[in-house]
């Protein structure tokens, strides 16, 4: 009986197995259909029609109570989303963050609040297990004023507040409390998912992670796609990738070669050179693999070279028409290869290719992406943003001699900053996309930087070299032994005129305190202040403009007209006498001394459009460090109210970098630049978003605008102008609003400076509900 059950156990499993196959072919199938629609879906959101409907769209779910499925979309759109709640009489939406995003530790809370009646909430209450945070409701949101059409006094409905979340954190109640009211009413309970991996405790990498589940799916039918698309090349190039190895340990060394070997791109070769390893199971298993697969080759070195000798050994032995670079305990994303053959095709004149890149623990969990900008020359001399993956052509860099000795632990870096020097942004291309993992193990750079400090001097010396190539008298600092460099421009001798223009309208106390900051602690030698008056008709500031002028402290220029920054500015810049012109607001104060030295010696440079600088708020908290574009709709300043010390998205706040603009509330730039970008557009653009429409016009000229963090002033936001909280100044930010979407939607839709896995909702480098990326 045995036997004969056993017999026919034997005869079905052929058939059971091909019903498997066959159940696995319709998954397939299946979850190709669905990427296919979500395809569809992201692309009609992501439509010119969708985008500008999208205003009536939420107007018409708010006046009907109907809360929208999806009310946040990460895509080049205006403002909130609101979700009414008439059970609870509640109009509200909490922006930031989704609740997959919660996580234990501080949280930040954004969002805004409304009584469904006539009243204002006052009060705000979060509720996290037992624990309670309170705040007020008093934040302008001119995007919910909009978009709502709601009366100018309900502008301050909006919050911002850190919450901590401890672990083991179930549901998070919000309360609001209405003007005049004691009791506390329930808005909503936000169910909250901390422990997205088994086992382990909550911590930052579980949003990361649960992204990564959403968005970063290489199922069978996504490699299948790219495999296809692999398929349809041409002339398929061949990429060599150079793994230098030393004393590797035989897992870590086993998962980097398997993660070559993962590719689905076929093409390629894998290039193995061991730096003198006494361990013998390297050489063991280097000649191991390539005995079993013949793109796989190898070379052991006699004597100890270090990593810049040993990856040149592996370099001698590739044969590919692009190189790039693996390191002997990190991984490769599977679609790595393909994305850069792919690149490769589309790019042929292309000199550079880098993607983004993420850390990988001892038990394979990723955490800390590097989500990148674009090609970024001035960041790249702050920090080696680039890094890994990084591809060149094989021509390329034997020209440049390879790998440098002398620069260990800077290696790639140096390499970088040769290959680049002064080239154009259309040969370095960016792949989106995070398909190179670092492995995270004592010792190694991924996990401390201090870990090495023959670093810092490898560092410093590419940059003087630097430097010295392309004809430029910089000097750089090291920050903290970090692996970030300030570099610093001195202008030319003698030090050209620079005019510093002031637009006020009365508050004298304000532009008493800036005028006075300038001068007693500006170390420039060679500067005016320009006050542009526009009708003031306070005695105290007539008084003392008046008082200046007879001690030649100042020059007066009279702008009697309405309002309009741009046009008073186009007015003014004309009958300044310097070189350089510096816009300034009357509420800032000088912080460092040399903040108009920093400013001038990035706007003499002659690739250079506007240069702008960090401003806090007096509490030094960060009012504006660069703006980028498509945030929110047209734009935003990053990091908003975060502390001076924060570094921001990998330290990007400690260094210089090119920007898509800088706010005109401190804007250096040549007089000869400003006028041949035609000024600030005053016919369309009177108020808001001036300043961001003149940067992005000399982008389109070909020059590169600046942000450091090296000038640092106080801002004393909107003490002069107020607010948009009239009829009147609510319809022209609408009009102005609606002019830079139609004027620059293609530029709003994709920042070069700011990765597209990012945020559009918020100011914090979070990451995207939707990737304005191509699913797999």
């Amino acid at each position: 009986m045995a036997d004969s059950s056993r017999r026919r156990d034997d005869a079905a499993r052929p058939v059971a197995l091909s019903e498997r196959e066959d159940h696995v072919q319709r998954l397939e199938a299946a979850a190709a259909q669905i990427a296919t629609e979500r395809g569809r879906v992201i692309s009609m959101r992501r439509s010119l029609s969708w985008r500008l409907t999208l205003p009536f769209r939420i107007l018409h779910r708010a006046l009907i109570g109907q809360k929208p499925a999806a009310p946040a979309l990460d895509a080049a759109q205006p403002g909130p989303a609101p979700a009414p709640t008439p059970a609870t009489g509640f109009r509200w939406h909490l922006d930031q963050p989704s609740t997959d995003q919660i996580h234990a530790g501080p949280v930040r809370f954004i969002g805004w609040c409304l009584d469904a009646g006539d009243g204002r909430v006052s009060r705000l209450r979060i509720r996290p297990g037992s624990g309670e945070i309170e705040t007020d409701v008093n934040l302008p949101r001119p995007d919910v004023l909009m978009l709502l059409g709601l009366p100018p006094e309900l502008l301050r409905c909006g919050f911002d507040v850190r919450v901590p979340i401890p672990e083991n954190c179930g549901d998070i109640t919000i309360e609001a409390r209405r003007d005049g009211a004691d009791a506390w009413q329930t808005v909503e309970v936000v169910g909250v998912a901390l422990a997205l991996d088994r086992g382990t405790s909550p911590d930052a990498g579980s949003a990361y992670r649960a992204w990564l589940a959403r968005h970063d799916r290489f199922d069978n039918a996504a490699r299948g796609r790219l495999a296809a698309r692999v398929q349809a090349l041409v002339d398929p190039p061949r990429i060599s990738v150079l793994v230098p190895t030393w004393e590797t340990a035989e897992r870590w060394l086993r998962a980097a070669i398997e993660s070559v070997r993962n590719q689905v791109y076929p093409h390629w070769q894998l290039c193995l050179a061991d730096d003198a390893s006494s361990a013998p199971h390297v050489r063991r298993i280097l000649e191991e693999y390539a005995r079993h697969d013949s793109r796989i080759v190898q070379v052991v070195r006699g004597e100890r070279g270090h990593i810049s000798a040993a990856t040149n050994s592996a370099l001698e032995l590739a044969e590919g028409a692009w190189i790039t670079f693996l390191d002997h305990d990190d991984e490769l994303h599977p679609a790595a290869l393909a994305c850069v053959a792919l690149e490769i095709a589309a790019q042929p004149d292309a000199e550079l290719i880098y993607t983004d890149e993420d850390k990988m623990d001892e038990a394979g969990l990723r955490s800390t992406p590097y989500f990148k900008p674009d090609w970024n020359p001035e960041l790249i001399i702050g920090q080696n943003f680039v890094c890994h993956l990084a591809a060149y052509p094989a021509e390329r860099l034997r020209a440049l001699g390879g790998l440098r000795v002398g620069f260990e632990g800077c290696q790639d870096w140096d390499l970088v900053v040769r290959a680049t020097g002064v080239r154009s942004d259309a040969r370095v291309r960016h792949i989106p996309r995070v398909l190179y993992h670092w492995r995270m193990l004592p010792g190694s750079t991924a996990l401390d930087h201090g870990a090495k400090e023959y670093v810092i001097a490898a560092g410093e010396r590419t940059l003087r070299e630097h430097f010295a190539r392309v004809g430029l008298a910089g000097t750089a600092l090291e920050i903290n032994a970090s692996g970030h460099w300030r570099a610093t421009y001195p202008v030319p001798d003698p030090s050209p005129l620079i005019s510093i223009l002031i637009p006020t309208r009365n508050q004298h106390e304000h532009l008493r305190r800036c005028v006075d900051s300038i001068r007693e602690k500006t170390d420039y030698p060679n500067y005016e202040i320009v006050i542009v008056d526009n009708q003031s008709d306070e005695a105290a500031t007539t008084g003392l403009l008046a008082d200046w002028e007879r001690a030649s402290l100042v020059r007066v220029i009279a702008y009697d007209e309405p309002f309009n920054y741009a046009a008073l500015h186009n007015f003014a810049v004309p009958k300044c006498g310097g070189e350089l012109i510096c816009l300034l607001n009357n509420d800032t104060e000088i912080i460092t001394p040399g903040w108009l030295r920093e400013l001038a010696g990035h706007a003499v440079r002659p690739t250079v459009g506007a240069v702008g600088a960090m401003l806090l708020y007096p509490d030094n908290t960060i009012q504006h460090a660069g703006i980028f574009v498509g945030i929110g709709g047209v734009a935003e300043h990053p990091f908003h109210r975060e502390s001076r010390e924060c570094g921001g998205q990998m330290s990007r706040l400690l260094v210089a970098q090119n920007l898509s603009a800088v706010t005109g509330a401190c804007l250096m730039i040549r007089a000869s630049l400003f006028a041949e970008a035609g000024g600030l557009d005053e016919k369309n653009l009177a108020i808001a978003y001036n300043d961001v429409d003149f940067c992005l016009r000399l982008v389109e000229l070909g020059y590169r605008n600046v942000w450091t963090p090296l000038a640092v002033l106080y801002h004393h936001e909107s003490i002069s102008r107020g607010y948009e909280d009239t009829p009147e100044k609510v319809a022209r930010f609408r009009r102005e609003y609606e002019f830079m979407r139609r004027r620059w939607a293609e530029q709003l839709d994709r920042d070069p400076a700011y990765n597209p896995n990012l945020t559009l909702q918020h100011n914090d480098f979070g990451l995207a509900r939707e990737p304005r990326v191509e699913p797999w």
